[in-house]
């Protein structure tokens, strides 16, 4: 039987595949005095991006996209995600200052750069961020 709908025809491939939320893509990087984390957050707002810091522990956490009341609509694909989103580093091989710890959010990248060789921090910190 064929089906009279393009978004069947198999030219189109899967037009609803299940498709959870994008992760956080980021990047890791060791220089001789800081560990650096680049984490790509493009169109998160910044007051909506957490960072805290635990037991040589940084979790990234934030709120991507907005949900908007669309019952009207009727969408045939929707690529646009929302929700809440998160990754965690542990840094308990090579301990890290997380007192002198810097953040910085310019153009959807999220940017964290901690010092090595620092105190423990056992309480947790929040890391403001800079945008």
């Amino acid at each position: 039987m064929r089906f009279l709908s393009p978004f069947h025809d198999p030219f189109f491939g899967d037009m609803f595949p299940m498709n959870p939320l994008p992760d956080m893509r980021v990047n890791v990087e060791e220089t001789e005095k800081d560990f650096i984390i680049s984490a790509e957050l493009p169109g998160v707002d910044p007051e909506k991006i957490d960072l805290d810091v635990a037991d040589n522990r940084l979790m990234i956490s934030a709120e991507i996209g907005t949900e908007k009341e669309q019952k009207e609509k009727h969408f045939i694909r929707k690529e646009c995600h929302y929700g809440h989103i998160q990754r965690s580093f542990d840094f308990s091989h090579k301990p890290i200052d997380a007192n002198a710890a810097k953040a910085d959010f310019k153009n959807g990248m999220l940017t964290v750069t901690f010092p090595k060789k620092g105190q423990n921090l056992e309480k947790g910190k929040k890391i403001p961020i800079n945008a």
